[in-house]
């Protein structure tokens, strides 16, 4: 087993902590001066590990199959004359060579032309494994040593002087899914929190910045972490020289992102804990370091319509104007125009008539945590007083025609004091009434006032939901970009298993949304042949609201429905290691049938949902332990005489345990080989929508 993990990670290229030393300390140009282009520009040797951030709060060792690296490289100046001439390097000290085997090149550093630098490894792509424990079983504390140029550059990597993990705060968008989503017109603001040891090592650096799209790393290996390059956004500081501070923020403008496409945020906090010059390599920084890398996958999406804001603030009083531009397809018709917010229950007075306010999240408080103040659907009165209000009963700040001119609103009038609104977000949206509006999708926030308590509403979490207290029938729920894509797997009343679908825009950053309900039939069953299903029919509407990113409330054809993620075996749950991502899957050449698939602590549970002989819908249910999450095999379960639509709560019971076998293996993060019965065998890909 050993040897095989070696032989996956030790060779394996990609997103490598162990490459973020090299990447890193090639910035270091504008600390040594005067260095000549040929010449070595730095020698490093690094431990570190990358992290994953999906949410405002949680942080994830990254699930790849070498998050823990090991680097030792030799680099020359970027863009600068080639060091590919010189003898190679050799790396010596505290490893496992006979462990590593082959691998380890005899210590021989390899040159790889697009980095312009020497790296470890017979790919030169450094180590990489999937625990810290693998990496430091191949790689110990101690001094190495890199002969270089006929010189021995001695390095002391001790202590296991590792930084607080990066986390990062993000302005400008929502997450959604556990991607943060903004729109192209929005700047993108990305914030680290503190490096607690700044300051107290050799040196320390920290960096924040942006790549991905347009923004690609002048390498070769393109990993997603790097510092100090031409075309990336970028902060970076070293303790050294910038010792004030110990986070670090980038500014990335408004229509700079490109639509549709996808970016990694990512943050370095790096310990240097050995920094020493070599007067036979005049002008080369030589350090060792740990390091810690967090990444967030960013999205940028088109806006749903126009709307620029000015914002104007004293600390004791705050205004907001919006301009907005109508969609194309909606000139000319009539609409209303409507200013809202999203606010602290606490600073909210109750409504004017006996509504029930629309509640949708929970205040988040010091330290990003959530606290017990829900936050509501509220608009500014005559008095400039927050007043509750739900998404049915909003007041229009204008009616009338929509015109190619679009139109100003204030949404926070002059003189508005910052106490009453603080912690609030402030949105604009239009649509022929309110709940056109939210059907639409047709809002867009404006500002959010700093304070002490925060209202920034965001999508639920990808995954299955069900009521805890009906169990037997659930939903399967994920939100991409601006759109959501939700299904029920309940009963019929004959108690034949059945299913229905929802699928369309978000409202308010992804909390909300609204449309029918559809049925379909005459579709493809489990083993047959290809058949496009039937035209669709609505049983009645869907309106789903989020109070966190693991609760919610549904209203249907059944009533009002209490919400939640369904934790079958750890919805926090780590993810597992090279787990492929959950929620929806299809071939695009069987449309009409899918598959829900999640992940949780190494347990998958998916649900099939095609047709039976007769062409009405049904679904089939796996639910097995994946030690490998990339392999499946297993069989699926049918159930039936659960409870319907809109009856009374009664247990399901199986009628077939393996009603067929079924085995998937995925090759990737998003494309797999499914088998189903009579071995046949189809393609599945992660279904965007």
């Amino acid at each position: 087993m050993r040897d095989r993990a070696l032989k996956e990670h030790a060779s394996a290229a990609g997103f490598r902590l162990a490459r973020v030393a090299a990447l890193v300390v090639a910035g270091f140009a504008a600390v040594a001066a005067g260095v000549a282009s040929a010449q070595i520009q730095s020698v490093t040797v690094s431990k570190g590990a990358e992290f994953i951030q999906t949410s405002p709060a949680r942080v994830d060792s990254a699930p790849t199959i070498n998050g823990f690296g090991f680097g030792a490289d030799v680099n020359g100046t970027p863009g600068g004359a080639s060091i590919a001439g010189i003898a190679a390097p050799i790396l010596t000290g505290p490893i496992n060579t006979a462990g590593l085997g082959a691998f380890h090149n005899n210590g021989r550093l390899v040159y790889r032309p697009g980095d312009n630098g020497w790296r470890w490894g017979l790919s030169a792509n450094d180590f990489g494994g999937r625990t810290a424990a693998i990496r430091d079983g191949f790689f110990g504390n101690g001094t190495y040593n890199i002969q270089v140029n006929g010189t021995t550059v001695s390095l002391n990597l001790t202590g296991d002087q590792y930084p607080n993990v990066p986390q990062l705060t993000l302005r400008g968008g929502a997450w959604i899914g556990g991607k943060y989503v903004v729109e192209t017109d929005n700047a993108l603001v990305i914030t680290t929190n503190e490096f607690t040891a700044y300051g107290t090592h050799a040196d320390d650096l920290i960096c924040v910045g942006l790549i991905g799209g347009q923004f690609t790393l002048p390498f070769e290996e393109v990993g997603p972490f790097g510092c100090d390059f031409a075309g990336i956004p970028l902060t970076r500081q070293f303790a050294r020289t910038t010792p004030g501070s110990k986070s670090a923020t980038v500014v990335i403008p408004p229509n700079t992102l490109r639509d549709g496409t996808e970016y990694t945020a990512v943050a370095v906090f790096q310990a240097i804990v050995d920094d020493k010059p070599n007067a036979l390599l005049p002008g080369s920084r030589n350090v060792a370091t740990y390091d810690y890398n967090t990444a967030v996958r960013v999205v940028a999406r088109a806006p749903r319509f126009g709307r620029t804001a000015t914002v104007t603030s004293t600390p004791t009083t705050i205004a907001a104007t919006s301009n907005i531009q109508f969609r194309p397809q909606d000139i000319g018709t009539q609409g209303r125009i409507f200013a809202f917010a999203v606010a602290p229950e606490s600073l909210v007075r109750p409504a004017a008539a006996p509504i029930e306010p629309t509640r949708l999240g929970k205040a988040i408080g010091a330290g990003g945590k959530e606290t017990a103040i829900a936050c509501v659907i509220a608009q500014l009165n005559a008095d400039g007083q927050l007043q509750a209000s739900s998404l049915t009963s909003l007041t229009a700040a204008i009616t009338g025609l929509l015109t190619t001119a679009g139109t100003s609103l204030a949404v926070i009038p002059p003189g508005s004091s910052t106490s009453g609104v603080a912690g609030t977000t402030f949105y604009v949206g239009y649509g022929s009434s309110s709940t056109g509006m939210i059907t639409s999708g047709l809002t867009r926030s404006v500002t959010a006032v700093p304070g002490a308590l925060k209202c920034e509403p965001s999508a639920p979490q990808t995954g299955w939901w069900w009521n805890a207290r009906e169990s037997g029938r659930g939903f399967g729920i994920e939100v991409q970009g601006h759109n959501l894509f939700y299904a029920s797997f309940l009963y019929d009343t004959d108690g034949r298993a059945t299913w229905f679908i929802s699928a369309g825009p978000t409202a308010i950053d992804g909390s909300v949304f609204a449309g029918d309900l559809l049925q379909f039939g005459g579709g493809q069953t489990l083993a047959g042949a290809y058949k496009a299903p039937g035209t669709p029919t609505s049983v009645g509407s869907l309106l789903l609201t989020f109070n966190t990113l693991q609760q919610g409330t549904m209203v249907w054809p059944g009533g009002v429905v209490p919400i939640q993620r369904f934790d079958f075996k750890g919805v926090d749950a780590p993810p597992q290691v090279g787990v492929p991502e959950s929620g929806w899957w299809w071939n695009p050449a069987e449309s009409g049938r899918g598959y829900f698939i999640e992940w949780q602590g190494g347990t998958m549970d998916m649900a099939g949902f095609m047709y039976d002989d007769a062409g009405n819908p049904i679904w089939y249910l796996v639910v097995a332990d994946t030690p490998e999450p990339t392999a499946l095999s297993s069989g699926w379960t049918r159930y039936a005489n659960g409870q319907t639509l809109t009856g009374a709560y009664k247990a399901p019971a199986v009628v077939n345990a393996n009603e067929a076998p079924v085995t998937i293996q995925f090759d990737s993060t998003t494309t797999g080989t499914m088998t189903l019965p009579g071995n046949k065998t189809i393609r599945i890909e992660r279904q965007p929508f």
